[in-house]
């Protein structure tokens, strides 16, 4: 997509919140925020750029000439999807476990804190002979 084109789609999207392009913007930058808070309340890293993503193909959907009526309730329902998307993302995969794997201690400093706390003296002493 060239701007003018990228811009005309921008323009019809803005169309399904308002006649009015002032009020209109005002009704995007507002779904904007709920939609950034709708991510960074569920942990998503790059919120911003997963609203964005929202109406990139809100965008689209009006570009193919979907009939949308309330497009607060159409880009909630994109959201989910994309939640959903983000969830299955190799990058959440990897951030998961890297937050999982902080969590769980070494197995040798288990079995260090227990001795030092004279549980499993025996075992100790086992395992060195």
């Amino acid at each position: 997509m060239n701007d003018g084109s990228a811009q005309t789609g921008f323009d019809a999207m803005l169309r399904l919140f308002d006649a009015d392009r002032d009020a209109a913007a005002v009704k995007y930058e507002a779904l904007r925020s709920r939609l950034v808070a709708f991510f960074e309340w569920r942990g998503c890293a790059g919120a911003e750029d997963l609203a964005d993503i929202c109406f990139d193909r809100l965008q689209m959907k009006v570009a193919f000439g979907e009939d949308i009526q309330n497009p607060n309730a159409y880009t909630s329902t994109i959201a989910q999807f994309v939640y959903r998307e983000y969830l299955r993302s190799p990058e959440y995969r990897s951030d998961s476990l890297d937050d999982e794997n902080e969590k769980i201690p070494e197995p040798e400093a288990i079995v260090a804190k227990k001795s030092e706390d004279g549980d499993l003296v025996c075992l100790d002493d086992c395992l060195n002979e």
